[in-house]
């Protein structure tokens, strides 16, 4: 469909930009949603879950609305669509019931943001238990393979992005050393979170949060610190945060007892 083919009223909510709006209404909505797919779907629909701010309650005014559908199927299914409901946005994901599963026991070095949504989910339609057994699901790793991805995090990123501040480093470039520092915060912030098992709150407040989490190495506070208040300008005092940052991120690790031995040589 073509923006020609929209109804005025949708072109009109579309130009107005995300409207403020109530708890409530935003239920209404998601309510709404969940009566077109229980038409839609009929007893194939498995369940139905609210996720994100309004799923747990600490939306704001201009938030909008995440769900997922869950089918009773096995075809490996996972069908996004995005659309504008009384000004609000509406993603709403369609899942095969083994997908979203396999989906919630997924462990990689993303998993302290990625599976956030699995940690407050508000049951719209189905069995009470089931969004707590996904929940159960995601933490469900021995804690080894956390430790795993903490050394992949430290090999892959950080070693590759901290050289990239020193090649930025040395060319003079502040955008591209402002551009690498807040991904260093940003990989920092990530192995905080693996390391202790954490899931962050949302993908705009998980550099925060990991200033709150036990036994972080040195150098991680000031360097998550810059990245948060955007004191991005002197390039010098940035590659200094990095560099102490990365000086002890090996000491930490053989305190938190990261294998890093099978990344340190090649395995060909």
């Amino acid at each position: 469909m073509s923006i020609k083919s929209a109804s005025p009223s949708a072109l009109k909510a579309l130009e107005a930009g995300p409207r403020r709006c109530s708890q409530t209404t935003r239920m209404g909505v998601a309510e709404t949603v969940v009566r077109s797919a229980r038409r839609t779907f009929g007893p194939k629909l498995h369940s139905v879950g609210l996720y994100g701010s309004t799923g747990n309650r600490k939306d704001k005014p201009y938030s909008d609305i995440e769900v997922w559908l869950v089918l009773l199927d096995s075809s490996n299914l996972e069908d996004e669509h995005v659309f504008l409901s009384r000004g609000i946005k509406v993603q709403a994901t369609v899942f095969s019931l083994d997908k979203i599963c396999r989906r919630a026991t997924q462990l990689d070095i993303a998993w302290p943001v990625t599976h956030a949504e699995f940690a407050s989910v508000r049951r719209l339609h189905g069995k009470a238990g089931f969004f707590r057994e996904l929940r159960r699901m995601v933490f469900d790793h021995p804690q080894k393979d956390f430790r795993d991805q903490v050394g992949e995090i430290i090999v892959r990123d950080l070693f590759e992005d901290v050289g990239k501040v020193r090649n930025a480093t040395q060319a003079g470039s502040i955008a591209g050393l402002a551009a690498r520092f807040c991904r260093v915060a940003e990989s920092a912030a990530l192995l905080m979170g693996l390391a202790r098992q954490q899931l962050y709150t949302s993908v705009s407040s998980f550099i925060a949060e990991s200033l709150k989490l036990k036994a972080r190495p040195d150098g991680h506070d000031d360097l998550c610190r810059a990245a948060l208040n955007g004191s991005l300008g002197d390039s010098h005092h940035l590659s200094e945060l990095v560099e102490r940052y990365w000086a002890s991120l090996l000491r930490w690790s053989v305190k938190e007892r990261i294998d890093l031995g099978t990344r340190l040589r090649s395995p060909f």
